[in-house]
């Protein structure tokens, strides 16, 4: 009868405790506080300054007699171990005195360290000036550091160690609402808002050597868990805060910057009179004579691809698509130029398309079968000198391998919508996605009859939404009309119906052209020419039977 009475006057009770608990914890956090904070502010030693942020502020507040063992039980009547809520009938109670509690610790440790935060800031920026790469470094390092031991004086004191939740009535969640400048384990915000700051105008290849350096020290590192030797507690709790550091915060910085480079450098890029001019290579670089365009998508691809885990990178990734969909127009916008600027031109358009279609295509398969651990810190333009279209040979067998009775453009035609996922392991380790979304296009009918949606493929048509689709597409487009037209003006001159041209002359027409656009790669001449071989070929065949 009596048990609702007895129950209302342990809760007024509970209450009474719990405030008077507050009032403990504060007037004890201010004792201490009043003593180590005057310390730090008076002293310039480093270590001096940790010693009394860490060491002498856990020994002064641990020294209340049955002040924290009782502010330890109540912290676990709200949450176990690892932060999540216990559920009890009274949790909530409990929470909420313990929420006060944390509120009230933070803002003495953010009183407290203010000057330890100010001069890590100072020191970050000066080293920022002579080299932001290593500054950045440095300073990611010396955050992870300093949260580790903010999360081991935190779990000495409260008795637990929150961990990541999404759960609202979490420690985790209550932790996050009541810290601002100090990085902990429940908030990297502080790091990346100083990282944001200082990267936001800096070129971006130092903004993909700060990101692809986080990445791959603490989430792609070399340790070996069936070694002997364990992970160090700050490794362990390091992989953590920088994956949450990337995935909350620098991965979608990155790819607003990637974007704004992508408008600047491709699709704002201007037509100049040099950049339609296809000149002969250098070296052994056949990306020296490519398109401005293009050589800038092939930078920001590899720059991406070596700063993003291939989870980002490589799977339906809005950057990449952007990358290739604004390069291609830009190609497009450059051959329309070169045919309606001077028909006459040294530049033949259909092979300044091939030539540059085939290096972005050549890259797209690099770079899904590469492992992105190889070569980390490469540059760019490391990465991309001295080296060629590689993986030329595997495009073309696959189109040999496909190719119908009718002949090698039969199988340009149905084969070149097959080579993305011919030749890429990661569509096995993804089961069931292309690059790009919306699947690999499906091939054509024998002797190159494609259905409509195909059709709209091979126009190059914006519509496309698979990006590999419509660069297999135009390579279909343009592969043809070269062959086919030189091999019909080769066949022409040899039956003298070209009036005065000379064979002679018209093949060396087109060995120059081929050399000046593929020097350095005669397997791609051999093959072009393969094709417009096999092409008239045909073309005689049907001349005789017309006869």
């Amino acid at each position: 009868r009596d048990a609702e009475s007895y129950l209302a006057r342990y809760q007024s009770l509970l209450t009474k405790a719990l405030h008077l608990l507050e009032v403990g914890f504060n007037n004890q956090l201010n004792k201490v506080s009043t003593e180590v904070g005057k310390q730090i502010a008076a002293t310039q030693s480093e270590s001096a300054r940790h010693a009394l942020a860490y060491g002498r502020f856990e020994e002064l507040v641990l020294e209340s007699y049955n002040l924290i063992p009782n502010l330890q039980r109540v912290v676990r009547s709200a949450y176990d171990e690892a932060g999540h809520s216990t559920g009890l009938p009274t949790a909530d109670i409990y929470a909420n005195t313990v929420n006060n509690l944390f509120h009230a610790y933070w803002n003495v440790r953010e009183r407290d360290l203010k000057p330890i935060i100010q001069h890590d800031l100072d020191a970050f920026r000066a080293e920022a000036k002579e080299s932001l790469a290593a500054a950045a470094h440095a300073f990611v390092k010396q955050s992870f550091e300093r949260a580790f031991s903010e999360a081991c004086l935190f779990g000495r004191i409260f008795s637990i160690e929150p961990a990541h939740s999404t759960d609202a009535k979490s420690a985790f969640a209550a932790l996050k609402d009541h810290q601002r400048s100090i990085p902990t384990g429940t908030n990297i915000a502080p790091i990346a808002t100083t990282l944001q700051s200082a990267l936001r105008h800096a070129p971006l290849e130092t903004v993909c050597d700060v990101v692809g350096w986080i990445l791959h020290e603490y989430l792609l590192s070399d340790f070996d868990p069936s070694e002997e030797e364990e992970e160090t507690p700050l490794a362990v709790r390091s992989r953590e805060w920088a994956f949450r550091l990337l995935a909350e915060h620098l991965w979608a910085f990155t790819d607003s910057l990637f974007d704004a480079e992508i408008t600047k450098s491709i699709t704002k890029a201007p037509l100049t009179p040099d950049s339609l001019k296809m000149g002969p290579t250098t070296g052994n670089d056949i990306s020296s004579n490519a398109f401005p365009t293009v050589k800038r998508a092939l930078e920001l691809l590899v720059l991406f691809d070596q700063s993003m885990p291939k989870e980002r990178s490589a799977r339906n990734s809005p950057v990449v698509f952007r990358i290739i969909t604004e390069t291609i127009s830009s190609l497009q916008r450059a051959e329309s130029r070169i045919r309606s600027v001077n028909p006459q031109s040294p530049t033949d358009s259909d092979l300044f398309m091939i030539k540059n279609l085939l290096l972005l295509k050549n890259e797209l398969v690099t770079l899904e079968i590469g492992d992105i651990r190889a070569a980390p810190h490469r540059t760019a333009v490391a990465a991309l000198a001295g080296r060629g279209v590689q993986h030329f040979a595997q495009i073309w067998d696959t189109l040999r391998r496909n190719a119908p009775q009718g002949g090698l453009l039969g199988g340009i035609w149905s084969g070149i919508g097959r080579v993305g996922s011919t030749l890429a392991p990661l569509s096995g380790y993804i089961p069931g996605s292309s690059l790009f979304g919306t699947g690999q296009g499906q091939a054509a009918g024998a002797g190159g009859q494609a259905g409509a949606g195909v059709a709209g493929v091979v126009g190059g048509g914006s519509n496309v939404q698979d990006a590999h689709e419509r660069l297999d597409g135009l390579l279909r487009q343009h592969i043809g009309a070269f062959t086919k037209r030189w091999a019909g003006t080769l066949h022409d001159a040899r039956s003298g119906r070209s009036g005065r041209k000379n064979p002679g002359k018209v093949e060396r027409e087109l060995e120059e052209m081929l050399e000046r656009a593929f020097g350095g790669q005669p397997e791609i001449v051999a093959k072009l020419r393969e094709a417009i071989a096999i092409e008239m070929e045909g073309i005689g065949r049907e001349r005789v039977r017309r006869v």
